[in-house]
């Protein structure tokens, strides 16, 4: 399992785009790669959102980097933000 997080702030009054986007991709996301765990949340009552992705290996990883939803989101994502994506790859603590 391949787990990721992605967290950024947002440019004042881009929420609505973010969001609507956001619901977009996510929805795209269960539809097309039924095996991803991909889930997207917002602090309350702040502009950081944060994101959370589990992959069951590299070759699903890949594949949902090269979707063109990921990259309709992507181009979005970056032109609305204040604080570039930073993405972290995660390991569980056993």
């Amino acid at each position: 399992m391949i787990e990721v997080m992605v967290s950024y702030k947002l440019r004042k009054g881009k929420e609505k785009i973010i969001i609507s986007a956001i619901k977009e991709f996510v929805d795209n996301v269960h539809k097309f790669e039924p095996e991803t765990i991909y889930t997207a949340h917002r602090e309350i009552e702040s502009d950081r959102f944060v994101h959370f992705m589990k992959f069951p290996d590299i070759e699903a990883k890949q594949k949902h980097a090269k979707a063109d939803y990921t990259e309709r989101f992507v181009k979005t994502l970056f032109q609305n933000c204040r604080e570039e994506p930073k993405f972290s790859t995660l390991k569980i603590i056993e």
